[in-house]
């Protein structure tokens, strides 16, 4: 499920949620699972990631971040061409 985190949109339904990746490819994955309320709306300030609740209720996570996207290095063979299976859809 996509969700947004701009501080503004709430949050269409309820979701435990184990991680969230950003769009630059990094993750923040929350030291436990967090239960996000429907309602509620998602933060990025610095480096944390905040929860605010109704009421003005609000819950800075705490986590770790990490990159999640690997690139290929250069020294590295290229990946092997894809493989006909037999009794599969031709290439």
């Amino acid at each position: 499920m996509r969700l947004i985190a701009d501080g503004s949109t709430p949050l269409p339904r309820a979701v435990l949620v184990d991680a969230l990746e950003h769009d630059d490819g990094y993750t923040f994955e929350p030291a436990s699972p967090v239960f996000l309320a429907a309602g509620d709306r998602l933060r990025f300030e610095g480096g944390a990631l905040v929860v605010l609740r109704d009421g003005g209720v609000r819950h800075d996570l705490v986590g770790d971040w990490y990159w999640r996207c690997r690139v290929r290095p250069a020294h590295r063979s290229p990946l092997p061409p894809a493989r006909h299976t037999p009794g599969g859809t031709p290439l």
